[in-house]
């Protein structure tokens, strides 16, 4: 882990320390938090961190121990008051989680949904954030491949489990079942790549068609009628913006008065398109690629808005790559111009540019304001750029016909 600056937060001492892996092992090491004798911990990896800044700042950590060859994930919080650390399962906000994490009750509750003898199940946890989601794969003795569940919030579950059902099997993974008293959705494997392979440089071949077909998957979505959803604005998530606020005032001070500048200009501006059924978090990695062609996965994020804003985040995230990856342009031009294009085909023509323009202005904020609260600090050299794309965006924006 890339050292944190020096007096980062006072409020919250010793904080690098808390978070390095060696101290973390030990942590759990000297007081497993659970039944029984505990385990050697032979390796620890912090894999995501959420700070608020004065608050707390919580840690997920992928723990390897001698109990097991499948590792678990724990949790140290650090706030004010001291240092505290959980196991993944024991999290008040997911009281389905330790049930979707039992081998014993999930072997029997997918034996049943599956209609075969599944043998055996091995539960293995692949990102995990407090209180708010835990993503979880089941491998199976017998019958398909691979199974992932989702376990998530109050007051997501119906979303989710909506979502899944309605879009399963046409443009996201089959659904496999759901459990309203874990709030967990399960659905088929839908391929073990993402669009993210396609981004090489250089490209692997066919990947343009792929890209394209991953295009036309979107807006097909966006011509959907329905699952319902929440629906989001770009007034929204310029409000939402100042949850970031703390984040970007202690850690990026140099560019504390471009990113509100940004923000106030953003909640200035008008909602555009009427709303329409939407994926709400795109990335590339939100897209896998299967024998039956591409799939949208994480629907838990799925809401109804102007297909600018899908379109807008993805290329955020494309450009935020491309900041990171100067030599990564070319391609990456590429694979920006063969998503917008399988779009239009469905779509029927192109996305007003000014509204992508605009979203994904606001989705560069956020993911500002998220590096920083995730304590990326290998990263953060990198985003006064992405803070004045933004403005820049912004600037383009208002210059386009509308």
């Amino acid at each position: 882990m890339t050292r944190l600056p020096a007096g980062l937060d006072p409020a919250l001492p010793g904080l690098g320390a808390a978070l390095d892996p060696d101290a973390v092992a030990l942590r759990f090491q000297r007081r497993w938090p659970a039944p029984g004798d505990p385990p050697a911990i032979r390796g620890c990896t912090v894999q995501h961190r959420r700070w608020s800044p004065g608050v707390e700042c919580e840690a997920v950590c992928l723990l390897t121990t001698s109990r097991s060859p499948v590792p678990t994930l724990g949790v140290v919080t650090v706030r004010p008051e001291g240092i505290s650390h959980r196991l993944y399962e024991d999290d008040p906000g997911l009281e389905g989680l330790a049930a979707a994490a039992d081998p014993a009750r999930m072997r029997d509750w997918l034996a049943e949904r599956l209609g075969i003898a599944v043998g055996t199940c091995t539960v293995v946890p692949l990102s995990y954030r407090p209180g708010l989601r835990c993503v979880l794969r089941y491998r199976l003795g017998a019958g398909p491949g691979p199974v992932y569940a989702k376990v998530v919030a109050e007051g997501v579950f119906e979303i989710l489990a909506g979502a899944a059902t309605a879009l399963g099997g046409e443009l996201a993974p089959a659904l496999v079942g759901v459990a309203p008293a874990w709030r967990l959705v399960a659905q088929a494997d839908a391929g073990g790549h993402s669009l993210r392979s396609l981004a090489a440089d250089p490209p692997p071949p066919g990947a343009a068609a792929q890209l394209r077909a991953a295009g036309r998957l979107l807006a097909r979505l966006h011509s959907r009628s329905g699952p319902p959803g929440e629906t989001r604005t770009l007034s929204g998530d310029a409000a939402a913006l100042g949850g970031l606020l703390a984040a970007v005032e202690s850690a990026l001070p140099s560019s504390a008065a471009a990113w509100v500048d940004a923000a106030a200009r953003l909640s200035a501006i008008g909602d555009g398109e009427p709303p329409a059924p939407a994926h709400g978090a795109l990335r590339l990695d939100q897209v896998h690629l299967g024998e039956a062609g591409p799939a949208l996965i994480d629907l838990d994020s799925y809401c109804w808005a102007e297909p600018a804003r899908d379109l807008g985040n993805l290329l955020a995230y494309l450009h935020w790559r491309e900041i990171r990856r100067p030599a990564a342009a070319a391609s990456l031009a590429g694979v920006r111009a063969a998503l917008l294009e399988g779009h239009a085909e469905v779509w029927g023509a192109a996305v007003d540019p000014g509204r992508i323009a605009l979203h994904q202005a606001a989705s560069s904020l956020k993911i500002a304001g998220r590096c920083l609260q995730k304590l990326a600090v290998a990263e953060w050299e990198h985003l006064p750029r992405l803070v004045e794309a933004a403005l820049d965006g912004l600037g383009a924006a208002a210059g386009t016909p509308g």
